[in-house]
C-alpha cells in the first residue's frame, strides 16, 4: 500500500487473535509512517484492522467491543 495513494486503509474479517506491529509493517508496504488499531478476531470470526498516514490523520479517541471498532479522527 505504501507505493499507492492510500492515506487510510480499513480490513474487517482480519481473522486475526493477535495482530503485531510487523504484520502491520508487512501490509503497508514497510515504511515506519504510519498509526494502527485492531480488534481483534474471536477465533477465526471477526477482527478489524485500521492502518493510516500518520501525516495524514491524528487519533483524537477510539473505543472498541465485540464486533466493532471506532475511531475519530482529526485532519
Amino acid at each position: 500500500m505504501a507505493s499507492s495513494e492510500v492515506d487510510v486503509c480499513f480490513l474487517q474479517e482480519t481473522k486475526c487473535e493477535h495482530v503485531t506491529e510487523l504484520m502491520v509493517r508487512d501490509i503497508w508496504g514497510g515504511n515506519s509512517n504510519f498509526e494502527w488499531l485492531a480488534n481483534p478476531s474471536i477465533g477465526a470470526a471477526e477482527g478489524l484492522l485500521t492502518i493510516w498516514k500518520k501525516e495524514c490523520f491524528q487519533l483524537i479517541f477510539s473505543f472498541m467491543g465485540e464486533g466493532f471498532l471506532g475511531i475519530g479522527f482529526d485532519w
